[in-house]
């Protein structure tokens, strides 16, 4: 059988995204769009209906704006490249001052989020803003330092949690404490 149907109504366009590229905070989503100078900036975004591997955007883009397709990925990459950055110009100014100084200790660093997975090695978490680093809301891995640490951490968990730059360039957590149930 054939069967040929023409559906008469009301039409609309529909901005959409790739479902990868939205970043999911837990109290806000988030998109990374690139300016015209080529600098990345993250914009939040209301969503309409998931149309599986796309999701339509309320609000919040506009038609052209150029986004990341998988922000997450960038994000960490950035942060990872900046704290690289970071310690290449303090070997650099460590080897111009006097070697007898006693070295600093690391700056901890603090937020708040949501844990999103725990591995042995590592314990990723949707988290607010970190301002000390510049950070907006993001998701991303935090080293630990043995698998046995945080024992009693779990996905679900909502944390306040404080981490170190480490010499590989990731970020490792010094503590993680629960201040909520688990979702």
């Amino acid at each position: 059988m054939l069967l040929r149907l023409r559906v008469a109504g009301p039409t609309s366009a529909r901005l959409l995204v790739p479902a990868e590229a939205l970043i999911r905070t837990g109290t806000r989503t988030l998109v990374i769009v690139r300016r015209p100078d080529g600098a990345f900036d993250p914009r939040d975004v209301r969503l309409g209906a998931d149309l599986g591997d796309r999701v339509e955007v309320a609000s919040g883009l506009e038609d052209g704006d150029a986004v990341v397709a998988s922000g997450q990925f960038l994000i960490d990459s950035e942060a990872n490249l900046r704290s690289a950055s970071g310690r290449l110009a303090g070997a650099q100014a460590s080897a111009a001052s006097s070697v007898s100084q006693p070295h600093a200790a690391p700056e901890l660093h603090r937020g708040e989020g949501k844990v999103e997975s725990v591995a042995a090695t590592e314990i990723t978490i949707s988290h607010g803003p970190v301002a000390s680093l510049g950070w907006p809301a993001m998701t991303m891995g935090f080293g630990k330092a043995s698998p046995r640490a945080f024992p009693d951490v779990k996905a679900g968990d909502t944390v306040r949690f404080s981490f170190r730059k480490v010499d590989a360039g990731g970020f490792e957590l010094v503590s993680v404490e629960r201040i909520g149930g688990r979702q």
